[in-house]
């Protein structure tokens, strides 16, 4: 709740993960209106026939009363069970990179108000992704084997925790799971948080009002699941029989008599939590780490020093450790790449041109020349260094290609003692996989500038480079000193 600034610098935060997923890959997020939470989850489905991504939205809501009933529901008599996880499927790439959607729905639960209600969620969010009305999707939902009719929440406090719960047999559900192996599963899951509740509540000095609700809710959920494991067994399946739920009421009654004796504090749970880091400041210190410590050879194959971003004085080019102090910024160019890929064979020539006119620019800058951060010059200022990141299939692939670039590259296995690079070892590959995780690439080739701080400057540098040749350089000065607000802040 820290205003529109915070809530702007956590929908960048947030696009580069969506960004980040890969097919197939699910990340769970918070939503909900006023008091009520719901979950959602966001997997990335695949590619149309355009090469756009296109992704589920899935709305996970577990109470009648706050927006359930926009779900399909069934009839099973004495009660009505619903499908709590909606799946809206075939979302194209451009609406779930909509800052204004993202905004839209974090702010009916960040902001509290009564004009928040559920059908904001269904009515507006949920039809735009679809681009349509709501009901042809209720049909598809219905036949998703990831979802199941089940019973909705009971009380009106425990919507984070079903939620949770509903979520938890959305995901394994979707993954091929069974639906009597969820049930247990989930059931397993709620007997540890009793046996885990019970422990830690011998070792606490008092309880908040709110903490004694919760765990009186878990409690009855939890016999609720008991309960309805015995009365509906699944044939092949491990069921409760009397003896098993004599041991639930017997641990229900011990937690219940352990909250019960617990005085209620309201102070107990009332400290103030650590304050966020807004600004991403941990993670440009971890990116910094990363390019200063990874293994570096040249397109000879012989080890090289590692970069080191600290400011050196002008024409110190060859980014040794221990340069002198100065003012000159840098910036480093990781190039994602491979031999294998055609878009990069077409793409690393022109780079390489850049870089090198780039180079000779600042060195003729460092030498005295006229082209100054408000001239023509290459570089603006700011010392450029591109890094090879190889996504080739062998050691000798990589070898060959890297003998095509003017830049380091991160060894592909180790170096060896005399100087050479090793073939296929944990080292290289290791850091490969650990910098194409980190900057979430998804394709090849991927140019990825970032400054000596370990900021993110663009994720574009391929699109700025062959628009823009070796005047793409231009403005690092201005990148270093004024970084657009990067993805990896809050």
């Amino acid at each position: 709740k820290s205003g529109g600034s915070g809530l702007v610098n956590f929908l960048r935060n947030f696009r580069q993960r969506v960004l980040g997923l890969r097919e197939g890959q699910k990340v769970v997020i918070p939503g909900g209106f006023g008091q009520h939470t719901m979950l959602h989850v966001l997997e990335h489905e695949g590619y149309d026939s355009n090469g756009k991504g296109t992704y589920r939205f899935v709305i996970v809501n577990t109470h009648a009363e706050a927006g359930l009933d926009f779900h399909p529901a069934r009839a099973d008599a004495p009660r009505i069970r619903y499908e709590q996880a909606l799946v809206l499927d075939g979302i194209h790439e451009d609406k779930v990179l909509n800052d204004a959607f993202w905004a839209m729905l974090f702010q009916l639960k960040i902001y509290g108000s009564k004009k928040h209600t559920p059908d904001k969620v269904y009515e507006w969010l949920a039809q735009y992704l679809l681009d349509g009305p709501l009901e042809p999707a209720l049909a598809r939902s219905s036949q998703d084997p990831a979802t199941d009719f089940r019973s909705p929440q009971l009380s009106s406090g425990a919507a984070a925790y079903r939620a949770t719960i509903e979520t938890t047999h959305y995901l394994l559900r979707r993954r091929g799971v069974s639906a009597e192996v969820c049930k247990q599963m989930l059931f397993a899951v709620q007997s540890q948080y009793m046996a885990m509740a019970i422990h830690d509540l011998q070792f606490v000095r008092g309880l908040t009002g709110s903490d004694k609700r919760v765990l009186k809710i878990a409690g009855q959920h939890w016999a609720y699941s008991a309960v309805e494991d015995t009365e509906e067994p699944v044939v092949g399946a491990l069921s409760l029989d009397a003896s098993d739920l004599a041991l639930v009421q017997a641990t229900l009654n011990q937690l219940d008599a352990l909250v019960d004796a617990l005085p209620c504090d309201e102070s107990a749970t009332d400290r103030v939590p650590p304050k966020l880091e807004l600004d991403g400041s941990t993670m440009h210190r971890e990116i910094k780490a990363a390019l200063e410590a990874m293994p570096l050879v040249d397109n000879t194959g012989h080890a090289r020093a590692p970069l080191s971003l600290s400011t050196s004085t002008p024409g110190s080019n060859n980014n040794n450790a221990g340069g002198s102090a100065g003012n000159v910024k840098k910036v480093v160019g990781l190039y994602f790449s491979a031999h294998w890929c055609p878009p990069c064979k077409a793409f690393t020539p022109a780079l390489a041109t850049a870089y090198l006119e780039t180079r000779e620019r600042q060195d003729q800058e460092a030498g005295g020349g006229s082209g100054g951060a408000g001239g023509d010059g290459g570089g603006g200022g700011a010392e450029l260094e591109i890094v090879f990141v190889s996504a080739d299939h062998s050691a000798d692939e990589f070898s060959s290609y890297h003998a095509e670039m003017p830049w380091p590259a991160v060894a592909y296995g180790t170096v060896g003692a005399d100087g050479s690079s090793e073939d296929a070892s944990v080292g290289g590959a290791g850091w490969r996989e650990r910098l194409t995780a980190m900057f979430g690439v998804q394709g090849f080739p991927t140019l990825v500038f970032v400054n000596q701080d370990g900021q993110i400057l663009t994720t574009e540098g391929r699109k700025k480079v062959m628009t823009e040749g070796w005047k793409f350089a231009h403005n690092f000065s201005n990148w270093a000193a004024e970084a657009p607000p990067d993805p990896y802040a809050l």
